[in-house]
């Protein structure tokens, strides 16, 4: 079995390539990282307004920033997924290897969808909420990791 921390050398051996970074935007809800292909993460919850890095990554390798995936810093870690995802989303032998996943209900949901034969009645922790993930947690042993806490409104 496969350790989390594992998960994190698979990434950047998928990711050491020389590469260059071609473009990065921060948003609000996504950031994007342009190489060959796109690559998408969620970015942090909290804003700033100060990064020491802005507009110092274009045209650097994407090997150079893929090991900020294990920084504590949100923001280097999101620029490192979204990385990462822009390598895996052009790695001809990962795209062959997959297949297209067509939702039936909520595009939200439908990696639950399909990997439900698979992980049924197991252990399954989830990082973030997705919207409706609930309907699964009678045929999954459900742990959802958030790092946002919700206020509940009493009327």
């Amino acid at each position: 079995m496969i350790s989390p921390r594992q998960i994190y050398d698979i990434l950047l051996d998928y990711s050491n390539t020389a590469d260059e970074i071609q473009e990065i935007i921060i948003g609000l809800t996504w950031t994007l990282c342009q190489v060959q292909g796109i690559g998408l993460c969620m970015s942090p919850g909290i804003p700033t307004r100060t990064l020491s890095w802005s507009g110092t990554l274009q045209k650097k390798p994407v090997a150079r920033l893929a090991p900020w995936i294990k920084s504590w810093d949100n923001y280097e870690a999101t620029v490192a997924m979204a990385a990462i995802n822009a390598v895996i989303n052009t790695n001809s032998r990962l795209i062959a290897q997959s297949e297209a996943i067509l939702p039936s209900k909520s595009a939200n949901l439908v990696v639950f969808e399909h990997f439900l034969p698979l992980i049924r009645g197991q252990k399954v922790a989830v990082i973030g909420r997705y919207p409706g993930l609930s309907a699964y947690s009678g045929e999954l042993d459900l742990t959802i990791i958030e790092r946002l806490t919700f206020p509940v409104k009493s009327f």
